[in-house]
């Protein structure tokens, strides 16, 4: 009688052991299929709102850049000499390279140092340490 039981018991427990990993599999698995849905339609967006961008900015003859980089409001505001307030915010700017600066005794006295913003657009600066940093910190205005 005790082993019946014993034995009843056993398989209760399993079902109900069972029952609980199916459980966690189906809701990670439901976690894990949102993430992956919810990254797609964040890189999806991104894309289309780069596309627009350059649709929109397309009309512009000379403000073509501005549209680019500043918007299309502000380029559209640059082409009846206005501007809207500008805000700061601040990058990282990558060293793309640099050139030893010499003297006229051809001895290296600093270095021309070039580094890139995200966008490749690029500005050189002289520097008479003897190295150039890895990346600066770079203000953009919108």
């Amino acid at each position: 009688m005790q082993g019946k039981i014993r034995k009843q018991r056993k398989e209760m427990i399993y079902k109900q052991q069972e029952k609980q990993r199916k459980m966690i599999e189906i809701s990670s698995l439901a976690v894990v299929s949102i993430l992956v849905v919810a990254f797609m339609v964040w890189v999806a967006s991104a894309i289309a709102s780069k596309a627009r961008a350059h649709d929109l900015c397309e009309e512009f003859k000379t403000g073509y850049t501005i549209c680019l980089n500043e918007g299309y409001d502000q380029a559209h505001a640059s082409m009846f000499k206005h501007r809207f307030p500008k805000h700061e915010r601040y990058i990282s700017c990558k060293l793309a390279e640099y050139k030893p600066m010499r003297n006229n005794k051809n001895e290296i006295v600093g270095l021309h140092c070039r580094y890139r913003y995200p966008n490749k657009d690029s500005f050189t600066f002289s520097t008479y340490n003897k190295s150039c940093p890895e990346q600066l910190t770079c203000t953009v205005s919108n």
